[in-house]
């Protein structure tokens, strides 16, 4: 199977549009037909790879399949090559599976070098700007980023609904870019100006930096840039019913402009409403009841490096201080709340594994004398005031986003 007319993929643009712009193009009146034919391709050549090739133009990208992903890599790479593209051509506009995750176990998926939380892909309705498609009649990969609020090149606000029936707009479904369902022509939709941060917001998503003493604003690389605004949409969410899912993200920039000094204050609040209502000594206090789950949502946002993942940073420096001015004492203080493996991990930059070698080779002394049934990683372990003091001990390189203390056995 050959197909005549093969479109060169803008950089920006979504996977999904450029399949259906293929398919388009070389006069096909729906997506599914030549997802039909190039299913029955893939089935005389590769069996398995044509098992993993979804008709449904909502599902082709790499990010909806989970064990069969790597047939669907290959299912893309041999499209390319049935219709003479090359072989890297459409996975280049693929969002993939990313080995990395933020914080606690959040998955996120990579595209051109940058890694994205998976919690900020559109895969419902993708709003559209009338003027871009005025210029270009394609969808933007941008669009599909919910933190993406505001055209960065118009100033104006994205158009989720049809102005003339009100239903969102979906061109995976609708398979137009230019139309509703309705008829009714996107082009010719007039929208409202959008703020100043959420054009600011939506031109950092594009990749676009600031010199700034602003962190978020002079993120080195976005994929630290996106780390940083899911951390912040994580603890700042709205459930509210008239507040915009992703709305709260627009004051971001503003909250990032402060730091650290606004991230300490509500560590500080934090900790004295600890003090008010404990139950029990501090010594024998977990961390976790404390400061919640502060310390395993930063500890990978999506690097270790404490250098480079300024929230991790300014929470180390935030502790290391609360030991410093909470000197031991016969009576247990904040500084003697107790780390589990993985959260002393996070702050000494390391591994669980390495965390219990310091431990068995008597590096790290632990909070209880005796441990019964084993060494769990997510049970209270050691002393707050402990692991700050190793990791002073043991200071690491200026890269230490994985510092082996000890070698391998």
């Amino acid at each position: 199977m050959r197909l005549l007319i093969r479109p060169e993929p803008y950089p920006d643009e979504s996977l999904e549009s450029y399949l259906l712009r293929l398919s388009q193009e070389n006069g096909f009146e729906r997506y599914t037909l030549l997802s039909g034919a190039i299913r029955d391709s893939l089935l005389v050549q590769d069996h398995e790879a044509s098992g993993a090739f979804p008709l449904e133009l909502a599902r082709v990208n790499v990010f909806h399949a989970q064990r069969s992903s790597g047939l669907r890599v290959r299912a893309l790479q041999l499209f390319a090559q049935l219709t003479d593209l090359d072989p890297a051509c459409l996975l280049q506009l693929s969002l993939m599976h990313s080995g990395l995750h933020f914080g606690s176990g959040h998955a996120c998926v990579h595209r051109a070098g940058v890694d994205t939380p998976l919690g900020f892909i559109r895969t419902g309705p993708i709003p559209v700007c009338p003027a871009c498609l005025r210029e270009s009649a394609y969808i933007r990969q941008h669009w599909h980023y919910s933190p993406y609020l505001a055209c960065h090149q118009h100033g104006s606000q994205l158009l989720h609904l049809c102005p003339s029936c009100g239903e969102a707009l979906d061109y995976q479904h609708s398979e137009s870019f230019t139309h509703c369902r309705c008829g009714f022509d996107l082009r010719t939709a007039i929208t409202q100006p959008a703020s100043a941060e959420a054009q600011q917001l939506s031109t950092l998503i594009c990749g676009a930096r600031f010199e700034s003493t602003n962190p978020l604003l002079s993120s080195e690389h976005p994929s630290l840039m996106f780390g940083a605004l899911y951390w912040y949409w994580l603890r700042n969410k709205r459930a509210d019913a008239g507040q915009p899912e992703f709305g709260t993200l627009t004051m971001a920039i503003d909250y990032f402009s402060a730091w650290p000094a606004n991230f300490h204050h509500e560590l500080q609040q934090m900790a004295q409403k600890a003090l008010q209502t404990q139950t029990r000594l501090l010594n024998h206090t977990a961390f976790r009841e404390v400061f919640g789950s502060v310390l395993t949502d930063c500890r990978q946002l999506p690097t270790r490096d404490s250098h480079r993942n300024f929230i991790l940073r300014g929470l180390l420096d935030y502790l290391t201080e609360l030991v410093c001015a909470n000197p031991k004492t016969r009576v247990a203080n904040l500084a003697d709340i107790q780390l589990s493996a993985i959260e002393a991990a996070a702050l000494l930059g390391t591994s669980v594994e390495q965390v219990f070698r310091l431990l068995q080779d008597g590096y790290l002394t632990p909070a209880h004398r005796r441990i019964h049934g084993g060494l769990k990683p997510h049970e209270p372990l050691f002393h707050l005031r402990h692991v700050i003091e190793c990791r002073q001990a043991h200071r690491s390189t200026f890269n230490d986003a994985y510092h082996p203390y000890l070698p391998a056995w």
